[in-house]
């Protein structure tokens, strides 16, 4: 295959245009092709665009869908009324690719690529879409020629049959067809030749002009040559054979074969050849078609690299990790062998990605694969598994002892400080590893069970690496009774809300109750918390969950009001699965509709760490929560990686401060001091500061001295059911 650049042949560059009133997207696409060879033209919007198609020739158009005034796809309708050869292609995002795909079906556009768009993709399409422009011109060019010489034909036969005999122009006739035959031949994209077959080394006696062109060969230098010279020294390839076997009974052969150019670069020749016959029936010459495929292995060994390695790392990926993984049992199972396998996880590596950024991220995990690498040998295999996680098949390893060391070396290599963007940065790894055929017969259960050490090594406390044990199984089924038990609490109505008072230290009136979970076992009894909601966190069971605690907290809210006692807000836990669900404002809507309650009273509280999943959606959604009259905390301020600049993004009411500051002060002076600056950050932020875990009249009077506007905890009241806060309200307020 050619370059787009020898496909738009020496005349001129092929020329793209880019239309998008985004001028960020423009110079992006502008970064990508200025290389290329392209000559480039930007336009913000369509009507722009237009006015450069009518200034300037335009090959290829990339263009956004979605603008303001006129959208890409009327952008588009217009170019092709008015320049239908040039080439559109779409840039979409998954909201609109339904529509695009039946674009691209009804031929309105060549294709589509998604945002954001992956450069070399990208780079492949326009490359694939400017070729197949030029050979659609090349063809109708072609077309035009035969066209035009039929026609001379014609008016030459017409002229012919009024001056001489028929027999005179039917050999004037054939004598054109046979020069339209050379000039197809002559004109052709792929090299054509034809040898001698009556001569016993079968020499050139013809080459087309792109004979050159692919070779690099003038024509007079080989004429009388054996075409084998071509292949160079590299004479004992596969399809030679069957090439020489057809001429030597003189019949039609194929093959792919290496060939070099006379530079002595390498060129994949996609060779067919055929015997031509005399009028007797005698093969003569053979004729062969040289297609330069070069390009197209060159791209089809890209998409085998693509299938098997990882793009970012380099490292083996899961499906070449798969063959390996069953190559490696084989092996072990026909020579009674042990082998093991590691699985590594990074620890805390989503702190990095979340506060430093996804570029740093990814060179971080870059440098991390190097590492790995230099702690394997060649008969092993180091795999990205997903994210943060790597797998190591060790073939030649059987003991632990000599697992144990490699995992040490490991860990060691990869906590090794590094520079990157000006941060020094260490790495730590928690490893689980498993041996077959001791912890597993298959990939599967082996893989199953290294992660399910993994997941103890970061139990111990992380950086650390631990062997997979039976016993490992009986927390697992410890953890699978526990989910199907809490799958039950949620069917039969196992759990409770609590209420623990929220008192204001300026009005001395109780000001809220924060909505409390507890799970009343029926063989267990009262369970808290911490207990399960970790499990439902990784099951998704906190969604069902959460809106149960949602519906029943905001009800009993409503119902206290109607039974006269004073408004109080109600402050609900939100964890981070809810957060991130796309329907959340709507069940908080749906559920303040069932209830009665107006959005004011309700408080939602979420933690620093949900908040830094994923802050711009999340801001986003707290906004427009916000926007409907809902109260919003910060939750356990100080205790996660946050930034003061987060209290400024996000559209907080109230900063509590977590127990672990509170339980010591006043005694502690650092306790106590970072408790001051936090109130008096929070006010300068005009936020309500709550401070949890109050136990203490000294704990008490410093806050109330020292401004903070609510205190929560045991010294005031613990946790109580709703009846007891009931009588609370009547009794304090």
């Amino acid at each position: 295959m050619n370059s787009p650049q020898s496909l738009m042949n020496n005349r001129r560059q092929a020329a793209l245009l880019f239309v998008d009133d985004d001028i960020n997207v423009l110079k992006a696409l502008r970064r990508l092709f200025r290389n290329e060879n392209y000559t480039l033209y930007l336009a913000e919007g369509g009507a722009e665009g237009l006015t450069v198609m009518h200034e300037h020739i335009v090959d290829l158009i990339i263009c956004d869908m979605r603008m303001p005034t006129m959208s890409g796809a009327e952008f588009l309708a217009q170019a092709l009324e008015q320049w239908p050869a040039t080439v559109r292609i779409l840039l979409t995002g998954y909201a609109d690719l339904q529509s695009t795909i039946e674009a691209v079906n009804k031929g309105r556009i060549y294709s589509y690529c998604t945002k954001p768009w992956d450069d070399e993709e990208l780079k492949l399409l326009v490359h694939n879409a400017l070729q197949q422009k030029r050979l659609r011109e090349e063809q109708e060019r072609l077309s035009a020629i035969i066209r035009q010489q039929n026609d001379e034909l014609k008016a030459i036969n017409e002229h012919l049959e009024e001056k001489i005999e028929q027999r005179t122009a039917e050999l004037a006739q054939a004598n054109k067809n046979l020069l339209l035959h050379n000039q197809a031949i002559e004109a052709a994209r792929n090299g054509i030749t034809i040898t001698d077959a009556r001569q016993a080394c079968n020499p050139l006696v013809y080459a087309n002009p792109a004979f050159k062109r692919i070779t690099g060969y003038d024509i007079a230098e080989v004429l009388g040559r054996n075409l084998s010279f071509l292949q160079g020294e590299d004479h004992d390839q596969p399809g030679l054979e069957s090439l020489r076997t057809a001429i030597r009974r003189k019949t039609a052969g194929y093959a792919v074969i290496r060939n070099y150019r006379k530079d002595g670069s390498l060129f994949w020749n996609e060779l067919a050849i055929a015997p031509i016959k005399n009028a007797n029936g005698e093969v003569t010459h053979f004729v062969g078609i040289i297609d330069d495929i070069t390009e197209f292995k060159t791209n089809q060994a890209q998409l085998e690299y693509r299938a098997n390695y990882d793009d970012l790392t380099g490292l083996v990926n899961r499906n070449l990790l798969n063959d390996r993984l069953d190559n490696a049992i084989s092996t072990a199972q026909r020579e009674q062998k042990i082998f093991c396998l590691f699985f590594m996880d990074l620890d805390d590596f989503k702190v990095i990605n979340d506060t430093m950024g996804h570029s740093v991220g990814d060179e971080f995990l870059k440098i991390i694969a190097g590492r790995l690498l230099n702690c394997v040998r060649a008969c092993d295999s180091v795999a990205r598994y997903g994210g943060d996680e790597f797998v190591f098949v060790c073939p030649s390893i059987a003991k632990t002892d000599d697992a144990a060391l490699i995992a040490a070396r490991i860990i060691t290599e990869i906590s090794k400080p590094l520079q990157l963007n000006g941060h020094t940065l260490q790495g730590a790894i928690s490893i689980g590893i498993s041996f077959y055929p001791e912890d597993g017969l298959n990939k599967e259960t082996l893989l199953q069970h290294a992660d399910t050490a993994m997941y103890d090594a970061k139990d111990k406390g992380r950086n650390t690496f631990s062997f997979y044990t039976e016993a490992f199984n009986q927390r697992l089924m410890q953890r699978l009774t526990l989910e199907e038990d809490l799958r039950q609490a949620l069917r039969l109505a196992q759990f409770v809300v609590y209420y623990q008072p929220k008192f204001d230290l300026h009005s001395e009136q109780i000001s809220g109750v924060e909505a409390l979970l507890r799970w009343n076992h029926p063989e267990k009894g009262l369970i808290p918390p911490d207990y399960f909601i970790p499990l439902a966190e990784d099951t998704d069971l906190i969604l069902p969950i959460g809106e149960w605690v949602l519906h029943t907290a905001c009800m009993q809210a409503k119902a206290w009001q109607l039974a006269g006692l004073p408004a109080i807000n109600m402050a609900i836990n939100v964890s981070p699965k809810q957060l991130h669900s796309p329907t959340f404002d709507q069940t908080i809507t749906r559920v303040l509709l069932q209830s009665g309650l107006d959005a004011r009273f309700l408080d939602l509280e979420v933690t620093e760490g949900a908040v830094m999943q994923d802050p711009d959606n999340i801001a986003i959604t707290l906004t427009r929560l916000k926007n409907i009259g809902i109260r919003i905390s910060m939750d356990d301020f100080g205790t996660g990686y946050s930034s003061l600049s987060y209290l400024k993004r996000f559209p907080f009411d109230n900063l509590k401060i977590d127990k672990a500051f509170i339980s010591d002060i006043p005694l502690d002076e650092g306790d106590a001091t970072l408790v001051l600056t936090i109130i008096a950050m929070a006010h300068n932020f005009n936020l309500k500061v709550v401070a949890e875990g109050v136990e203490t009249q000294a704990q008490v009077d410093f806050l109330a001295r020292n401004s903070c506007d609510e205190i929560q905890g045991y010294f005031f009241s613990r946790p109580l059911p709703a009846s007891k806060v009931e009588q609370l309200l009547k009794k304090t307020n």
